[in-house]
C-alpha cells in the first residue's frame, strides 16, 4: 500500500511540474509551440479550468488560479506522502499542512508585491519614463491597489502614487514577517493535535 500511495504521489509531483512548465508558456503569449502545444494544454488545461472558473482568484490583471491549483497538488501529494511513510495521517497533519502552504503562498505573493512596489517606487524616484511597456505593466497592476492600500493606511491624506508605492513596501514587509510568525505558530499548534 506504501508504495503504491509514494508512486502516486510521484506521479501527482510530475504533474506539477508539467502544470508549472504550462504556466510558464502561457508568459509568453502568440508564440505556436505546435502539436506540443495542444498535447500539453489537453493534459494540465481540464485540471487549472477548474479552478480558473473561482472568480475571486483574479485582481485585476493578475489570475491567481494557478498557484491555488498547484498548492492542492502539493497538499495531496504530501499527504500521501505521509500516509505511505507513517501509515497514518492525523486531522492536525493535514490542517498544518494547509495552513504550511496557503500561509507560505500568501507571504510570497505579498513578497513579491512589496518588491515591485518598492522597484516601481524607485523607478520613479530616479526618473524613468512611465512611458516604457514595462512600467505601463506594472502601474495598471499596482495603482488600484497602491491606492486602496494607502487609503486604509492613511484615510484622510493626498498622497502621490511614490508616495503610495512606499507605503505599500513598508506594509508589505511588515505584512510578510507577522504572517511568517503567525503561520509557524499555527503549525505548531495544529501538529500537536492528538486527533
Amino acid at each position: 500500500m506504501s508504495s503504491i500511495l509514494t508512486l502516486i504521489s510521484s506521479l501527482i509531483s510530475l504533474y506539477t511540474l508539467i502544470i508549472v512548465f504550462r504556466i510558464m508558456l502561457t508568459w509568453f503569449p502568440g508564440q505556436n509551440y505546435g502539436r506540443g502545444e495542444m498535447i500539453l494544454r489537453s493534459a494540465t488545461d481540464p485540471y487549472l479550468n477548474m479552478f480558473r472558473r473561482a472568480r475571486w482568484m483574479r485582481v485585476g490583471y493578475v489570475d491567481f488560479s494557478p498557484v491555488v491549483a498547484l498548492a492542492t497538488l502539493s497538499i495531496t501529494a504530501s499527504v500521501l506522502t505521509q500516509i505511505a511513510l507513517a501509515g497514518s495521517v492525523t486531522l492536525g497533519f493535514i490542517l498544518a499542512l494547509v495552513v504550511s502552504r496557503l500561509g507560505y503562498t500568501i507571504r510570497f505573493l505579498v513578497i513579491l508585491l512589496t518588491v515591485l512596489t518598492g522597484v516601481r517606487a524607485a523607478a520613479i524616484a530616479f526618473g524613468a519614463s512611465s512611458g516604457h511597456r514595462v512600467w505601463v505593466t506594472m502601474d495598471q497592476l499596482l495603482q488600484p491597489l497602491s491606492w486602496k492600500i494607502s487609503r486604509r493606511v492613511l484615510p484622510r491624506s493626498e498622497l502621490t502614487y511614490r508616495q503610495g508605492l512606499m507605503i505599500v513596501t513598508a506594509s508589505g514587509v511588515v505584512t510578510a514577517v507577522l504572517l511568517t510568525l503567525l503561520v509557524n505558530v499555527l503549525i505548531r499548534a495544529l501538529i500537536s493535535l492528538p486527533v
